[in-house]
């Protein structure tokens, strides 16, 4: 039985389809165009296929057990609704118009069903990486286009992951970390490329099959090679599919004549929490903040060092943090829009800079109590000093300056708020909530799945960062965490950043690009570098 589905191997890209269903197909149906869903559906991970097994060792059949051949049988509508769960569509079981038009679309043929990631991830780690920061590469042929321009898109497409990690990449004449060649793959519409997963050998194949292109605007015809090359090195670096609509390089199907060029943040997240690394910055600090929004992004911290100010508020220059501000008795720190810090002290007083050039203006006091503060893209939060029914309230700035728009909440002790207003907070007992509504009047508070942590940060692009008390000690997490769109499956999780340093206690981040900042146990200070 399961022969009669394994005409045809999917190793990479899809370019085209060959699949001509004329109309919905659900239990009941029989016949060739069932067998085509079928043989789809064993192609890409959904049902037993020894071909994927052997060369794709951590993939699992979605679905134990073949089909009935051309039947569609329990079995076949089991695999649709993952198959359309996995694509962003409605699991309904039945091939409708959607289902069909996802299938047309071109994909990578790297299996649904990898057992390391979810397969609803957006951004997915498979769970391996280089073990070394040097990478070579080189081109061994070329199709459609000249030598010398596939090597060109080459080189931009290893660009791009460069520009976001540590990583180099050097071509070679010789041996190479990572080959990239033309072969025939299995025909026209059939699969395009394949990138294997580190350790493996860093083979890219793309298929001679398919119509390549590397002009500026590519046919409508023709695959870009440069976007074809930049998805599958992702692979070749340790990444899995993202399932964040055609915006992701990491996303599977992509359209002929269309360009993904450029690494969107979720890419972004993706490399950098498998690949960051982080460098010890000087100093020592109870409290770090950086900006949101425009200016500099600039670092600022509460310092450990006692003063005859008690503590100093310093800004980081680009090499130490020779900048100072006097405050006294400051325990939480946070950047304004204006890049202006703010800080709260240990009786609950509020100050706020009246400029962001630390040798220059004066603390402002602020009316309210709080036990920390943040801010959003319009907004600014804090939790109140103000005991209540639910101990500690959450309060929202009105226009006038009041703290009369309030949320109610118990124990937090953290807060932090993200660039759609929206405010996180940290329970003493290590819970992460975050607020459903920017209005403190309206929505609810949803729990983050995460009961060990010791901070919180939301960054420009709207993923939050954790501080968490992990089996192995505290570490630093990111969460995956977006909405359903069309094509797009919730996602809810937290993924660790392997390159964080180990006892991870605090952490900020900001513009530009969202690298965390983070303190260690006693001060110590770590900023990623990529």
């Amino acid at each position: 039985m399961l022969a009669a589905f394994l005409a045809l191997f999917a190793g990479g890209c899809e370019t085209g389809t060959p699949y001509s269903i004329t109309g919905d197909l659900g239990p009941g149906a029989a016949g060739d165009e069932v067998r085509v869903v079928q043989q789809y559906l064993t192609r890409f991970g959904y049902f037993p296929n020894p071909q994927l097994a052997e060369r794709h060792p951590r993939w699992r059949p979605i679905v134990d057990s073949p089909p009935t051949p051309a039947v569609y049988d329990g079995a076949t509508e089991t695999a649709v609704r993952a198959y359309q769960a996995n694509g962003g569509l409605p699991p309904t079981g039945i091939v409708d118009e959607g289902t069909r038009r996802l299938m047309a679309t071109p994909r990578c043929g790297i299996p649904d069903g990898q057992t390391a990631p979810d397969p609803h991830d957006k951004f997915a780690q498979i769970g391996t990486r280089w073990g070394k920061r040097t990478l070579t590469w080189k081109a061994v042929n070329a199709d459609d286009v000249t030598l010398n321009q596939a090597r060109i898109a080459y080189s931009a497409a290893f660009a791009n992951w460069a520009a976001e990690t540590d990583l180099t990449f050097a071509e070679t004449t010789g041996n190479a970390d990572i080959t990239l060649d033309f072969l025939f793959v299995d025909g026209p519409g059939g699969a395009s490329g394949v990138g294997f997963f580190p350790p493996n050998p860093g083979t890219i194949d793309f298929d001679t099959a398919e119509n390549w292109s590397t002009a500026n605007v590519t046919p409508s015809d023709k695959l870009d090679l440069q976007t074809v090359a930049t998805h599958e090195i992702g692979h070749a670096l340790g990444l899995d599919h993202s399932s964040v609509a055609f915006t992701a390089v990491m996303r599977w199907a992509r359209n002929e004549g269309e360009q993904a060029r450029a690494l969107h943040v979720d890419d972004k997240i993706a490399i950098s929490t498998l690949y960051d690394s982080f460098t010890q910055a000087p100093g020592c600090a109870f409290d770090i903040a950086l900006g949101m929004f425009d200016g500099d992004g600039t670092p600022w911290i509460i310092s450990c060092e006692p003063s005859t100010f008690d503590f100093l508020i310093k800004k980081w220059n680009g090499s130490s943090w020779v900048q100072e501000s006097a405050r006294g008795g400051a325990f939480r720190i946070a950047v304004d829009v204006g890049q202006v810090p703010w800080v709260v002290v240990s009786n609950g007083s509020i100050f706020r800079r009246s400029s962001p050039d630390p040798s220059v203006g004066q603390w402002d006091v602020v009316p309210g109590c709080a036990k920390d503060i943040g801010f959003g893209a319009g907004s600014t939060w804090i939790i109140s000093c103000s005991p209540a029914s639910f101990d500690f309230l959450i309060k929202k700035r009105a226009d006038d300056g009041s703290w009369i728009q309030e949320a109610a909440f118990g124990g937090a002790t953290r807060i932090s708020v993200g660039p759609d207003d929206v405010p996180w907070v940290v329970q003493s007992n290590g819970n992460v909530f975050r607020r459903s509504s920017s209005d403190p009047f309206t929505g609810s508070w949803v729990w983050m799945e995460s009961s060990t942590a010791f901070d919180v940060a939301v960054g420009q692009a709207g993923y939050g960062w954790t501080a968490v008390q992990t089996s192995s000690g505290p570490g630093l997490f990111v969460r995956n965490d977006q909405s359903a769109t069309v094509r797009t499956p919730e996602k809810h999780e937290w993924v660790s950043s392997k390159g964080a340093p180990a006892g991870v206690t605090d952490v900020s981040v900001g513009y530009p690009g969202d690298r965390p900042w983070v303190t260690t146990g006693g001060g110590r200070i770590f900023r990623s570098t990529k």
